[in-house]
């Protein structure tokens, strides 16, 4: 598995992210309609012109995280699968700094604070992991 391939799982977090966010606030949207008039006693079309509440692009915003979260979902898999195969390769800190990292979106701040590093360090430690593994 290559570098950009595992950074996908980080880009689909900050996305889904961004759209959790966007639902707690739809925007709401203009809507058009007819109605039938008929206190003159003959059916007269008026027009109606109002905002909705925000449901359809809750909607829409909804659908959109759903098929994020699959798409996450997927991708964990994969890197689990293959954060188990490489398991045997590389020491045990490693692997906890890149499921850290990727799986379960860290910043490298707060692996550091985990582990007892400063970030340069656990950058490092992510950098070299890159360069000495190749698929």
């Amino acid at each position: 598995m290559k570098r950009v391939e595992v950074e996908k799982l980080r880009i689909y977090q900050a996305k889904a992210r961004a759209v959790a966010l966007s639902m707690l606030h739809p925007e709401r949207t203009i809507v058009r309609d007819w109605y039938t008039d008929y206190r003159s006693g003959k059916g007269v079309p008026k027009p109606m012109v109002g905002f909705d509440d925000g449901q359809e692009k809750f909607k829409e915003l909804d659908k959109e995280l759903q098929e994020i979260k699959k798409q996450m979902n997927d991708k964990v898999a994969e890197i689990e699968r293959w954060l188990m195969a490489i398991d045997e390769i590389t020491d045990d800190e490693t692997c906890t700094i890149l499921r850290d990292y990727y799986r379960n979106c860290m910043t490298q701040e707060e692996i550091g604070q985990e582990l007892g590093y400063e970030q340069p360090a656990i950058s490092k430690k992510i950098d070299s992991f890159w360069k000495t593994y190749h698929e």
